[in-house]
């Protein structure tokens, strides 16, 4: 069975028998940080920089 989960790149079989799900549950802030992450650099992004990009070459005919 080891070989047929090679594909599985970091999973080995071994380790099933002593792995388990986190006791813990990380806290509320931890848990939303990458979604706020998302939504400011996002919101950066269309403030800032796509403002600033020149694109009115796009509306040419060619």
């Amino acid at each position: 069975m080891r070989e047929r989960a090679i594909v599985s790149q970091s999973f080995d079989l071994a380790e099933i028998a002593r792995g388990a799900a986190s006791r813990r549950l990380p806290s509320i802030g931890i848990a939303m940080a990458p979604l706020v992450i998302v939504v400011r650099v996002n919101y950066l992004m269309n403030m800032v920089v796509f403002r600033r990009i020149d694109a009115l070459y796009l509306a040419q005919a060619r």
